[in-house]
């Protein structure tokens, strides 16, 4: 399966390209839930535009997923260097960086751990996503923030 997210923040993204993020966490919501391993995700920057005006998109493909009940029983299993927020002192830090970085945490939610590999060639990603639109399977994950 291949899903479609946003990332507003081009460093982020940058990082995403570079292989210097591995991480990408996000709220568990209903759109998250659709997500396994061995799926493919398309990353689409907002704040990167290219020649033809379409936005700037990385592919990834997902080595694991982790759900956790509270952000910092996530840094206590994942680093911040592969959230791409860098190296912090202790869990409390990362947990206010993330917070900062990304969006309030509704209570009772909980958050998904993407773990991924860089995919340096798109163009096979993006014809896999083209062909499951075609044929209805169009389970795409955009996020709304």
């Amino acid at each position: 399966m291949v899903h479609v997210m946003h990332i507003a923040d081009k460093d982020d993204f940058m990082k995403i390209k570079s292989g210097e993020k591995t991480v990408d966490v996000r709220l568990y919501d209903f759109k998250r839930r659709l997500v396994f391993p061995s799926d493919h995700i398309i990353f689409k920057c907002r704040d990167m535009v290219n020649e033809e005006g379409e936005e700037e998109m990385a592919a990834v493909f997902v080595d694991s997923v982790h759900v956790y009940s509270c952000p910092v029983d996530l840094l206590m299993d994942i680093s911040t260097e592969e959230c791409g927020i860098g190296k912090v002192e202790s869990p409390h830090e990362g947990f206010l960086k993330l917070i900062k970085r990304h969006y309030l945490f509704d209570e009772g939610l909980c958050i998904v751990a993407f773990k991924y590999t860089y995919e340096d060639d798109i163009g096979d990603v993006l014809e896999r996503y083209k062909e499951e639109k075609k044929h209805g399977n169009d389970r795409v994950i955009m996020d709304l923030r």
